[in-house]
């Protein structure tokens, strides 16, 4: 039951594709069908403002330094990374051709990639990764600061993802154009606040506290919860992380020789140790310093002068082996939220991520027919499509989009929500149970939540009589939903005294919603 939608999809791709003759909606249909059969992991997007941490993210998750985090020509270029039991890298080209490279040390995208980016379309690092095989393939996209200068190989990234990470140093106005500007340009897709989860990246960085490591987290905890909230219709949740730390406690770079250093460096005089860590270049060329140039800088590309203060910090305290340094720099680096986040929410849910992706793919080739035989079997695809999406296990998909349709800029004048309306649907869309999805505590008891979603569906009911058909569309959406939870809570407590919803929450195929 884990993937049953997706083997639903599976089973209306193999059919249809049969029934087409030869050509690209053919060739459209039976990559989704290869793609839903090749793996059951999710596509993950990494993508963010230029210089945002988008590398080291992905290298974190991969556990695996492979995704290139200078600022070299890689950079510029959609990088794919899949599961394959032999490590090779295919380089597709935008005349249609391809190349397999031999990769470099450790399986790294090689430097020379045979052809000018400009002739690139994407490339697809293909390695032996655990990470790949059992949970997620990933996407490293260029920078976003301008989806005018997005080329349509990363539109293409974004929109075929299951879910995207999205990785900003420093919120702001420009992180939210950005969003908003990603959710509307992919409005096709399913792109939304239920799948894309922000990461508040370099937070050395941040505020006053940058030479503090704990009030440096004091800063980031702050205001990761303040654009939580500020982005709450475009972002499920806003994480912390410290990319540097996580890698070093995750990847294999980091080894006892390195341990060795640091704890020579924690032997340095407190008032010296300060003033060699005032900055970069005070680092390098700090004459006492016991150690030489080339290891002071090879511990500055592990952790950073806030991963090396933390660390002496950690060694004062007795943290002197390498495993347990290493342990609770990872602790420290905010990683273990964002996993964990990950898992509950996107791995969890795999199947009706992959099966809304896949739908929306669908959906978009069901109108490609050129011939009348194409046109038909076609329109036999998009009657299907239609009926897979009344599935209930896909209303958290159509709420979703309610969101981010209701909150796009070009929509405020007539369809702009209150507060209450608002954070109405945030909550129904982003928490997991009854109680929650009502604002509610989850111990709450049961007539409360009885009480609260037949208030909540009350007020989504005087929505639908909105002059906005896309309000008033969404509003009955959301008001079935509230009606459901009311529903099921109160069938919960073996009471028979309640009616199902009423027949007015039927669809207008007559499928009932839930």
């Amino acid at each position: 039951m884990a993937a049953a939608l997706c083997g639903r999809i599976l089973e209306l791709s193999a059919r249809i594709e049969q029934d087409l003759p030869a050509g690209s909606a053919r060739e459209a249909l039976r990559a989704v069908r290869q793609r839903l059969e090749s793996a059951a992991t999710l596509r993950l997007a990494v993508g963010g403002r230029l210089n945002a941490g988008k590398s080291t993210l992905v290298n974190v998750l991969l556990g695996q330094r492979l995704a290139a985090t200078d600022a070299t020509e890689c950079t510029r270029i959609v990088t794919w990374f899949h599961y394959h039991h032999q490590n090779r890298i295919h380089v597709r080209l935008r005349d249609g051709t391809s190349q397999i490279l031999v990769p470099g040390p450790g399986g790294t995208v090689p430097a020379d990639l045979g052809h000018p980016v400009d002739q690139i379309a994407d490339l697809t690092v293909e390695t032996s990764n655990q990470q790949l095989k059992l949970y997620h393939t990933l996407a490293d996209t260029p920078g976003l600061d301008a989806l005018s200068g997005l080329d349509e190989d990363s539109k293409a990234a974004m929109r075929s993802a299951d879910a995207l990470i999205y990785v900003m140093p420093h919120p702001g106005e420009n992180d939210r154009k950005t969003l908003e500007a990603l959710q509307e340009a992919f409005a096709d897709s399913q792109l939304s606040a239920a799948n894309t989860v922000g990461v508040l990246s370099q937070i050395d960085n941040l505020g006053d506290g940058a030479r503090d490591p704990q009030e440096t987290w004091k800063t980031a905890r702050r205001i990761a919860s303040h654009y939580a909230t500020d982005l709450r219709t475009l972002l499920a949740d806003v994480i912390p992380v410290h990319g540097l730390l996580a890698y070093a406690a995750l990847g294999a770079d980091f080894t006892e020789a390195h341990t060795e250093a640091l704890r020579t460096l924690a032997a340095v005089p407190p008032d010296d140790r300060t003033l060699m860590l005032y900055s970069y270049d005070f680092f390098l060329e700090y004459t006492d310093c016991p150690l030489e140039a080339a290891t002071r800088r090879r511990l500055h590309q592990l952790l950073g002068l806030y991963g090396i203060r933390l660390s002496l910090d950690l060694i004062d305290q007795g943290c002197t082996a390498t495993r347990t340094l290493l342990d609770e720099l990872r602790q420290r680096s905010g990683i273990d939220a964002l996993l964990g986040f990950l898992h509950t929410n996107f791995l969890a849910s795999a199947d009706r991520l992959r099966a809304a992706a896949s739908l929306t793919t669908l959906e978009r080739i069901s109108w490609t027919g050129q011939t009348p035989a194409e046109q038909r079997a076609l329109a036999d695809l998009r009657i299907h499509v239609a009926r897979l999406r009344h599935d209930p296990a896909l209303r958290e998909v159509e709420l979703a989009h309610a969101l981010g349709e209701l909150n796009q800029p070009a929509h405020h004048t007539t369809t702009a929500l209150d507060d209450k309306a608002t954070d109405d649907l945030v909550d129904l869309v982003k928490n997991p149970t009854p109680a929650s999805r009502l604002g509610l505590p989850d111990d709450a008891p049961t007539t409360k939540i009885v009480q609260t979603a037949e208030a909540k569906a009350d007020r989504w009911r005087a929505l639908e009589f909105s002059p906005s058909r896309t309000l008033a569309r969404h509003a009955r959406t959301i008001r079935e939903a509230f009606e459901d939870i009311a529903f099921h809570s109160t069938s919960a407590t073996g009471r028979p005294d309640r009616d199902p919803p009423p027949a007015t929450s039927l669809d207008r195929k007559g499928m009932r919603h839930g």
